[in-house]
C-alpha cells in the first residue's frame, strides 16, 4: 500500500485506498499504523454503499453518523457531519444517516434483510466505517464518512456505479477542505 501525500486546494493531505473491507483485523492493522506513522488530525474515509433505506436513491449521499456491527455501535463524523452537509453542492443530493459494516458484499435482498433485521434502523450497508470508528475513538482522531449509494444489493449494479460515485466522493471531500 502506498500512502501518497501532497497539497489539495493548499492542505496538506495523504491518500490511500483501503481495500479490506472483508478483512477487518488486517484494516484496523493497517490504518492503526498509519495513524502511528502520520499522526493524523483527521481521516475522511469515502465510500460507496447500499441503500437501505427507502429515500435513498441511487447516487444520493450518506454522511455517516453512526455504524453497527454485531450488536455493538460507535459514533463517526460528530465534528464532520454539518461541515460535509455545508459543503453538498446543489447537485448531489445528502443527508446524514447509519450504517451496519459488513465483512461480506450484500447480493440480494435475503442477505440485506437479516442485516437489517439485527439493525433495523440502517440506511444503509458498507464495510469498514464501524472498524474505522472504532480505531477513531482509541487512537483520538476525528473521523468523517462520506458515502455514495450504489446499489440496493446487487454487485453488477454495484461495480457500475463505483466510478462515478468515487468521483462524487472525492469532489465532496474537496469543497469540505476548500471550507476550511
Amino acid at each position: 500500500l502506498a500512502l501518497v501525500t501532497g497539497l489539495l486546494d493548499g492542505q496538506h493531505v495523504g491518500a490511500i485506498r483501503l481495500p479490506f473491507g472483508d478483512r477487518p483485523e488486517l484494516l484496523r492493522s493497517v490504518v492503526a499504523g498509519l495513524v502511528d506513522t502520520v499522526r493524523p488530525r483527521a481521516i475522511h474515509s469515502l465510500g460507496t454503499a447500499m441503500a437501505c433505506a427507502p429515500d435513498l436513491s441511487i447516487g444520493d449521499i450518506v454522511v455517516n453518523t453512526s455504524a453497527h456491527w454485531r450488536g455493538r455501535s460507535v459514533p463517526i463524523g460528530d465534528r464532520m457531519v454539518a461541515d460535509v452537509l455545508a459543503a453538498c453542492p446543489h447537485t448531489l443530493r445528502a443527508r446524514p444517516g447509519c450504517s451496519v459494516t459488513t465483512d461480506a458484499f450484500v447480493d440480494g435482498p435475503d442477505q440485506r434483510d437479516r442485516l437489517l433485521r439485527a439493525f433495523p434502523g440502517a440506511d444503509i450497508v458498507e464495510m469498514e466505517d464501524f472498524h474505522l470508528g472504532e480505531l477513531a475513538a482509541g487512537l483520538g482522531f476525528d473521523l468523517g464518512s462520506i458515502r455514495a449509494v450504489t446499489d440496493r444489493g446487487n454487485l453488477h449494479d454495484h461495480l457500475a456505479r463505483v466510478a462515478p460515485a468515487s468521483g462524487d466522493t472525492l469532489w465532496l471531500l474537496r469543497r469540505v477542505l476548500r471550507q476550511r
